[in-house]
């Protein structure tokens, strides 16, 4: 299947257009993408952290928040090994064993785009929690005490 149809980048099958293309690449995945990764997961993983500490704190709100946090850090660390495998090498452009193909769409695309999806649908429901406790508090408040978790 052609990489166009895939939709992965042009540069997977190991040709770049010019020099200047390569070291764009190599810039972007070997230094920014793991340290906007890394910043992403240090601070989902410390709200997690602190939001859930005291459980008498909880709340619906937080409840939602934390999962937001939680399909955001696994939309960054399902990327990770292909960011190490593929462009931490010496020569990015190298070929790659075929069974890592897979991995490449697997782990670079699928996976990212399903906890991509869930962190949007997340942000919808938290969107009308948060209508819905806006437009009516007391309901909303007597909803979310009866359904509270523990």
């Amino acid at each position: 299947m052609e990489e166009a149809l895939l939709g992965l980048p042009p540069f997977v099958n190991g040709t770049f257009s010019s020099e200047c293309d390569y070291k764009i690449a190599e810039i972007l995945y070997r230094i920014a993408a793991p340290i906007v990764i890394f910043i992403t997961l240090c601070f989902n993983v410390l709200y997690i952290i602190l939001v859930n500490y005291d459980k008498d704190d909880r709340s619906a709100s937080t409840v939602q928040a934390t999962g937001i946090s939680i399909s955001n850090t696994l939309h960054g660390v399902s990327q990770l090994p292909i960011l190490f495998y593929f462009f931490l090498r010496d020569n990015m452009a190298d070929p790659v064993p075929p069974n890592w193909c897979n991995a490449y769409r697997i782990l670079g695309f699928i996976l990212p785009n399903i906890f991509h999806t869930a962190t949007l649908w997340q942000l919808v429901v938290y969107g009308i929690q948060r209508f819905l406790c806006f437009r009516w508090p007391f309901s909303a408040l007597v909803w979310y005490q009866s359904g509270s978790i523990s």
